[in-house]
Order: structure tokens, then sequence, then C-alpha cells
């Protein structure tokens, strides 16, 4: 399997997005740093996207319909949808994204790297909560 590029999408400049849409495989939409544009924005994309609403505990802008919009985005065509593992009501929510989108469960540590078990640990719970795809983000100091 070859290596593949995501772009991310921070702001609703569609120029930007079309002049590396050839040099990339996916984009990674941040639905939380676009804001209500976003939605605009996936319209015109001519590459599978990942939707990315990040909550503010995990460094995102999210506001309170967070979730609701995830899964409008799994509606609208989302290949993949990022979703935080520490989200309440997961075991109602990734069956939901699941219909349509593949799952991706992220833990973000803003502060440090944790050992190499609890890493493992982490995974496992992504596992279990039905991942398709685990995403564990660090800080390395």
């Amino acid at each position: 399997m070859r290596p593949r590029i995501c772009a991310v999408i921070v702001d609703n400049d569609i120029d930007a997005v079309h002049d590396v849409e050839s040099r990339v495989d996916l984009f990674e939409v941040r639905m939380d740093l676009i804001g209500a544009g976003w939605r605009e924005v996936v319209k015109q994309l001519g590459k599978p996207w990942i939707a990315c609403n990040r909550s503010a505990s995990e460094g995102g802008k999210a506001g309170k319909n967070r979730i609701d919009e995830l899964l409008e985005a799994s509606e609208l065509g989302a290949d993949i949808v990022d979703l935080e593992l520490r989200t309440k009501g997961l075991e109602e929510i990734v069956p939901r994204i699941k219909k349509k989108s593949k799952c991706l469960l992220s833990y973000h540590n803003l502060k440090n790297t944790l050992s190499l078990s609890e890493l493992g640990k982490i995974v496992e719970a992504q596992l279990k909560a039905g991942a398709d795809i685990c995403k564990v983000v660090t800080t390395a100091h």
C-alpha cells in the first residue's frame, strides 16, 4: 500500500483547494475552523474527504452542534468521520456514522506523550468502540 497524502482545509478558500487537489489523495475538512461555510466547500471537492469537527477540549473550536454536524457530514458524503474517543454517547454515535462513512476514532494529548503501554490501551479502546481507523496524537518534549 502506498502512502496517501491528505491536505487539511481550514477555511473556505476553494481556489487554494483546487490548486492542490491534483497532488493529494484526500482532504481533511476542519468544519470547526471553516465555520458554517463547510457545506459549500465539500460540495466542490473532487476527492474523498474526512469530516473533522474538533472539540475545544482536544484543540478545536467546534460548537454545541458538533455531533449533529458530523452526522450531517456523513450524510453529505464524507468518506471518513473523525470523532474523539472521549465523546459522550460514543456507543450510539459510532453505529450511526458507520451507516454511511468509515469511523476514525481519535485521541489527542496536547501536553505530553504517554507510555507505549498506555498508548496501546488507547488503541484497544478505539477498536473496542468500533473504530475503522485509529488516530493517536501526542505532544513530544
